[in-house]
């Protein structure tokens, strides 16, 4: 776990910067102010989203445990979602939602969904799929922790081919 880590780290005097990949809430509660030395990069997810799906998730979330939901989480969630998308666009069609082909074809001919991620307080969140490259469009950003909680530095864009690399981190 990255908590420990960053705990174990700090506790021997190694003072090298460290980069991971994911943050969660557990990991900053184990490592406490060790953590806030740890830089992360992700498509990081924030309950303070005003997107209305991401508000109506975090509402429901909040009611049954108590406590704001974390990152795998929300990703989950909304990708029960999509499934049940995929299952509903491939009956619409007239095919079986559990023939794997179909669900398949279903996604290439549109590989766009609604998302907890991105959006504004009038808007839900989109995303979509590369299938070519089997990558997502979600929001990507680096962070730090601060007072054991992410604060994001910059957001990461996609490189363009043929681009300068030094264009994809943008304020």
């Amino acid at each position: 776990d990255v908590g420990y880590l960053m705990k174990a780290l700090r506790e021997t005097n190694v003072k090298a910067p460290v980069m991971g990949i994911e943050f969660t809430a557990q990991a900053a509660k184990v490592a406490g102010s060790a953590y806030d030395s740890y830089n992360f990069a992700t498509d990081f997810y924030s309950a303070d989203n005003p997107n209305p799906w991401n508000q109506i998730f975090v509402k429901d979330y909040r009611a049954q445990y108590g406590k704001d939901p974390e990152y795998y989480g929300a990703n989950y969630y909304e990708q029960v979602f999509w499934t049940w998308e995929l299952a509903r666009r491939v009956i619409a069609a007239g095919g079986d939602p559990t023939d794997t082909t179909a669900l398949e074809k279903a996604l290439v001919a549109n590989p766009r969904f609604p998302s907890l991620y991105g959006g504004t307080a009038d808007k839900t969140g989109e995303v979509e799929f590369n299938v070519a490259e089997h990558t997502i469009s979600k929001p990507m950003a680096v962070f730090k922790v601060q007072n054991g909680a992410p604060v994001k530095l910059q957001e990461i864009k996609k490189l363009d081919s043929g681009a300068d690399a030094k264009t994809t981190l943008i304020k």
